[in-house]
């Protein structure tokens, strides 16, 4: 044994022995000493492990899995999992003193909650946590999780409390705690043109300086059943998909918050019809907390829940200006990025172009430029391809248009003649029209009759040249002039007496 473990378990030993026979009946005394002894022990080695508490839980109860620390403080830990179906809870932590054979060690632990939506069984697979830098395997578990069931007030007496007077009251009086927390539906926007996106942000607040325990309650659900409401008909969407809710420091009226994101989206209205986001109401579960505190400083408290109520908003959507357009441009603000494989090139060589469309708007509604008809050039449609990013409040999209060019006609041509690319943009709001700027030079035959040049015009015209073109009188031309006149007279003349025949007859 070392020299420092030596002096460890002999000063344990004394303030283990201290309040009981020296203070005798001063327990209270004695009881503050002891404390004041196992605060200047620590333990000799860290062992750390990862637990759940239980694997079968009631629907009105808290899954808690816990990371333990013994004989060290828990100085960092990685996230903690997602368990498929059920919602985090928040986290809370706890430290307590264990005496084995004279031996007094500390124990701190990290928990974090997880609430059942609805009864089941839920699957946490195996997963890895690195806590003070060492990592930590959990195997994995199976939760039940089975209908609530009331459960009874435990008044168990115990005797390591009544020892030292500190025995909890059988009734304890909850208290409400006052919040400073709402919820809320933003627009970035009050009024946007038809095609104009929007932003909504669904999202709670807690002032920095509240100290209302609260805790997200039905979270999935609660985030489906506002989506239902909100999500305007008469729009298109661009959703910011979040995956994890975090808090934000933000500041409103020069008071500081933590803001939740729930939900955000981008919105571009497809008619004039006003978008109405109607009042939404949203539950958190607040705990009361107990008058005073248990034995060992823990704080008591009592589940109670409270709803949350936005205010409604409207956005206005106005036409776009008159314009030959109107019901096909794309609305935003976009500006042109041009790529060209060569900008000198021979007639009949193909020449690769990008016409590439960036800026804040709906990409997605993006039509490609148009192309002028002319007969200098072969154009073949373009392939398209298109991203996205979600950047603050804005959706910011790219859309490339890559064309192949055949040159027809030698000839140096400005490509701003042959594609352009009309859209409204709401910042300036007027139209504008992104030009193509570069420049070809073409070198070279005219490839203009080419097609007909190089077609198969069949065998006849193969032996045209071998023919003798003189104009002669073709011979015995007049005999078989006569013999078809014969015939096609003695045919008009049978025809006559047929008729006039019959005519007799009837």
């Amino acid at each position: 044994m070392t020299t420092l473990a030596f002096c460890f378990r002999t000063v344990s030993s004394l303030f283990l022995v201290l309040p009981f026979s020296i203070l005798g009946k001063s327990r209270r005394l004695g009881f503050w000493l002891l404390c004041l002894g196992f605060s200047c022990i620590g333990g000799l080695s860290a062992q750390i492990s990862v637990n759940v508490t239980k694997s079968r839980i009631a629907l009105n109860e808290n899954l808690e899995l816990n990371v333990t620390v013994n004989g060290e403080k828990i100085k960092s830990c990685s996230d903690f999992p997602e368990i498929g179906g059920l919602d985090k809870a928040g986290t809370s932590s706890s430290t307590s003193m264990n005496i084995i054979n004279g031996q007094v060690s500390q124990r701190n632990t990290l928990t974090q909650l997880y609430r059942a939506p609805r009864v089941g069984t839920y699957f946490l697979k195996p997963f890895t946590l690195t806590v003070n830098g060492e990592e930590v395997r959990f195997a994995g578990a199976t939760i039940d999780v089975v209908a609530p069931a009331k459960q009874a007030p435990n008044k168990g007496y115990d005797p390591f409390a009544a020892f030292f007077g500190l025995e909890e009251p059988e009734e304890i009086e909850y208290l409400d705690v006052k919040d400073d927390a709402f919820f809320a539906i933003t627009t970035n926007k009050e009024e946007v043109y038809v095609g104009e996106g929007f932003v909504m942000t669904i999202a709670f607040y807690v002032a920095n300086n509240s100290v209302a325990p609260l805790q997200f309650f039905e979270l999935n659900e609660q985030i489906e059943q506002i989506k239902q409401k909100i999500t305007p008909k008469s729009c298109l969407e661009e959703s910011f998909q979040i995956t994890q809710i975090i808090p934000e420091p933000v500041e409103i009226n020069g008071k500081g918050y933590r803001q939740y994101k729930l939900l955000k989206s981008s919105f571009f209205p497809i008619n004039t019809e006003t978008i109405e986001i109607p009042s939404i109401d949203f539950k958190m579960m607040k705990y009361k907390v107990a008058n005073q505190a248990s034995w060992g400083g823990r704080i008591k408290m009592q589940e109670d829940f409270k709803t949350y109520t936005s205010q409604p908003k409207k956005v206005k959507v106005k036409p776009l200006p008159a314009h030959p357009l109107r019901e096909q441009v794309a609305v935003g603000n976009y500006f042109l990025r041009e790529n060209i494989s060569k900008t000198s090139a021979q007639t009949g060589e193909s020449v690769e172009y990008q016409f590439i469309i960036e800026g804040e708007g709906n990409i997605a509604t993006v039509s490609k430029p148009t192309v002028k008809p002319q007969a200098y050039f072969e154009f073949y449609d373009p392939n398209i391809s298109q991203s996205v990013r979600r950047v603050g409040n804005n959706i910011v999209g790219r859309k490339e248009f890559n064309y192949y060019i055949i040159p027809q006609e030698a000839g140096t041509f400005q490509l701003g003649d042959y594609f352009e690319w009309v859209f409204f943009n709401p910042e300036k709001q007027v139209y504008d029209t992104l030009r193509a700027n570069k420049m070809l030079n073409i070198t070279g035959e005219s490839l203009k009759n080419k097609a007909i040049a190089s077609s198969d015009l069949g065998a006849f015209y193969d032996k045209i040249h071998d023919a003798d073109r003189q104009i002669r009188e073709r011979e015995g031309f007049k005999w078989e002039g006569y013999v078809v006149h014969g015939v096609l007279g003695s045919l008009l003349l049978l025809t006559l007496v047929l008729g006039l025949r019959k005519r007799k007859k009837e």
